[in-house]
């Protein structure tokens, strides 16, 4: 069950909506090989990053959306549709007579819909969370043979954008009501070592 707090404190069930998505891609064997290959897929991966803001996967396509994000839903679809429209015309440009359209559906849930998505929500994050554990762990143990102060700089700029990233995503598992907390700890705990011997 999902909740939030109202104005007065007391728990309302929150509105909750998934996004439903297929993005066409750089896999069109058009593109194999050719000049375009990395911008379409740069631009499909900027696309999914897009979508991917609003809340947290629960399937390969299907996004389950943070209550504090839904106001956030219209926009992110103008934004992705802007990218494509932007990608087809450089494909035009460059001889390529491709159209590629992305398909997006916004569906509300109810309360029963979003139980039963939640713990696939669920599962998918804690597999996320076991490999940035993994990640950084590797890191810590890397650390103490990087000697040069630009190589420091950059684990350290990258573990700070990891943390950023996974403060994002626990936000909004915890407004969806999905706990991490055990495994975000241990992750943060671990980026905060892994900075501390960055210094």
């Amino acid at each position: 069950m999902v909740f939030r707090m109202s104005e007065n404190g007391n728990q309302n069930q929150a509105y909750v909506k998934a996004i439903v998505y297929d993005l066409g891609s750089e896999n069109l064997t058009v593109f194999r090989g050719s000049s375009v290959f990395d911008m379409v897929r740069a631009s499909r991966v900027r696309c999914v990053q897009v979508l991917h803001s609003l809340g947290v996967q629960c399937t390969e396509s299907v996004i389950l959306v943070s209550p504090n994000k839904v106001q956030k839903v219209d926009g992110a679809i103008q934004k992705v549709n802007q990218i494509y429209q932007q990608l087809n015309e450089t494909l035009r440009a460059n001889g390529f007579y491709v159209r590629l359209e992305p398909i997006i559906q916004v569906l509300d849930l109810t309360t029963s819909q979003a139980d039963r998505l939640i713990p696939l929500a669920t599962r998918r994050l804690l597999a996320s969370l076991d490999r940035a554990i993994d990640h950084v762990s590797r890191i810590l143990d890397d650390l103490e043979a990087i000697t040069e102060v630009a190589r420091l700089r950059r684990v350290k700029a990258n573990l700070r954008r990891l943390q950023n990233q996974w403060n994002s995503v626990f936000e909004m598992a915890r407004r969806l009501g999905i706990d991490l907390s055990r495994d975000y700890g241990q992750l943060v705990d671990l980026i905060d070592e892994a900075l501390r011997r960055c210094r």
